[in-house]
């Protein structure tokens, strides 16, 4: 989608000198920059882990025996829907930056080794 930006004079000098300095067009120099910012958020949000949580383990294990007061059980529930927020964001990352990146998921999580082969 084509985008007009209005910017400085100086700024524009200064992309124009950066941009034949890579021997790039403004154009592609500037998409080269968004892509770059793009996939570093990507990459923050991939590695954006849910917190490793004795609580959520000990209620894991006492859902699993049916032993949970009600208390227990929306504390559970409550950390179990945080869990899975996190995740599926992760998830989204995964699948943009294997899309921006042209690779599948699961080349991407070996690279960034976060696969089923890694202990990441």
């Amino acid at each position: 989608m084509p985008a007009t930006l209005e910017i400085e004079k100086e700024t524009a000098e200064m992309l124009a000198a950066q941009a034949e300095a890579r021997g790039l067009s403004v154009d592609d120099y500037l998409r080269s920059l968004l892509k770059a910012t793009s996939e570093s958020d990507l990459l923050r949000r991939i590695k954006n882990r849910f917190p490793e949580s004795q609580r959520l383990r000990e209620l894991t294990r006492k859902s699993e025996a049916e032993t949970l007061s009600d208390e227990e059980r929306a504390e559970y529930i409550a950390l179990a829907e945080q869990r899975e927020a996190v995740d599926a964001e992760r998830m989204q990352a995964v699948a943009k930056l294997a899309q921006l990146r042209g690779v599948s998921p699961d080349q991407l999580l070996n690279e960034l080794g976060l696969g089923a082969n890694t202990h990441g």
